[in-house]
Parts: structure tokens; C-alpha cells; sequence
């Protein structure tokens, strides 16, 4: 009698825990200058069947300006959002990261809207420097208050290393990625979703 009270038990807390993950609201918001990130913004918005908002900015990028954000720390004017911040429960923000920095369109939704950020992770397709997820960290938390449940940053060498043999030399900023290539990343996409608590659609 026992066994099968524990077997009820188990049962009852696996259909209440997803069902409360089913509830909740979430929410994919991301910056792309070269469309990298935008590809994996749908994807896991895809894996997750939640919602996706872009982050647009006020004037048309293009390299110059973002040396410049990278040089001067600048926060770019950006076009309000689709819908508020504080519609979600949970937001992943997806963006680039630019020596060691993250992309200056999302540092400015970050600076204007903390106060509308609940749960919120983090994860960016980039050239993935050893020592640049700590900066990045303190970044958010410098931005937001509080660190992100969850961090990932998926390295575009993985995806450059099958084109070992082109006769084209790849490099880890002029990459671009094809949405087939993201299947190379699956391992760390589950963790991540688990990481974040969401519903692991993977």
C-alpha cells in the first residue's frame, strides 16, 4: 500500500509542477546585428513555444556605430517593446557580445526596464572568450540587480570547425551561422532550459 501511495504521490507532484510551468508566462527578447542571435532567439522561443520580441533601435546599425558602443560604453536609443517586461514571468534575453560587453541595444532595455524584470537568463551565440562569462555576469547584475538563473554562451567555433576543410577562412565575428547548425549546441541548450527552470521541450 505504501509503494503505490508513493507511486500516487509521484505522479500528482509530476502533473502539479508542470502544470504550474505551463501557466507561466515567458518570454524570448533579443538584440541580433549579424542575425546569429536571431536564429537562436527562435530557436529556443521555437523549443519552448513561448513568445519572441526583438529589441529595434531608433537610428540603422552598422560596424562603425557598434565600435563606437564598444569603445564608449554607449546605450543606443531603442524602440519601446511590443509588450511590457512585466507581462512575464520569466524572460530569456538573447544577444551578442562584444568584447566581453553585451550588445549595446540590450544594455539600454536593461537600464530602462529593470524594475519590470522579475526571473530573467541570459544566453548569447558569440566567439566565446575564456574569460569573459564572469564579466558579463557582473554586467547583469550591475544592469538588472540581480544575476540571471541562468548564463549560457555557445561558441561559433563549434559550428566553424565543420567547415574545416573550406577553402574560405572563417572567423569567429564574420560567421554566420545556419539555423541547422544549432542542433551542434543541443546538450547545452537542454541544460539551459533546465537551468531556468522552464519546461524542457528539447
Amino acid at each position: 500500500m505504501t509503494t503505490i501511495m508513493l507511486v500516487v504521490f509521484r505522479v500528482a507532484y509530476f502533473y502539479h509542477c508542470n502544470y504550474f510551468l505551463m501557466i507561466m508566462k515567458n518570454a524570448v527578447v533579443y538584440y541580433s546585428f549579424t542575425h546569429n542571435n536571431e536564429k537562436l532567439a527562435r530557436y529556443l522561443s521555437e523549443k519552448l513555444q513561448c513568445e519572441r520580441l526583438r529589441i529595434d533601435t531608433v537610428k540603422a546599425r552598422n560596424g562603425f556605430s557598434v565600435f563606437l558602443d564598444i569603445l564608449l560604453g554607449r546605450r543606443p536609443a531603442i524602440r519601446p517593446l511590443p509588450k511590457s517586461l512585466a507581462a512575464y514571468d520569466h524572460v530569456i534575453f538573447v544577444s551578442p557580445i562584444w568584447a566581453g560587453r553585451i550588445a549595446g541595444p540590450l544594455r539600454s532595455l536593461l537600464h530602462k526596464d529593470r524594475a519590470l524584470i522579475s526571473r530573467y537568463s541570459f544566453a548569447s551565440l558569440c566567439g566565446g572568450a575564456p574569460d569573459q562569462k564572469e564579466k558579463v555576469e557582473r554586467e547583469l547584475l550591475a544592469l538588472v540587480g540581480t544575476k540571471p538563473e541562468a548564463h549560457m554562451e555557445l561558441s561559433v567555433s563549434v559550428a566553424i570547425a565543420l567547415h574545416q576543410q573550406d577553402k574560405t577562412r572563417h572567423t569567429a565575428s564574420g560567421y554566420r551561422i545556419a539555423a541547422g547548425e544549432l542542433h551542434l549546441y543541443d546538450a547545452q541548450l537542454e541544460q539551459f532550459i533546465q537551468a531556468c527552470g522552464l519546461v524542457n521541450a528539447l
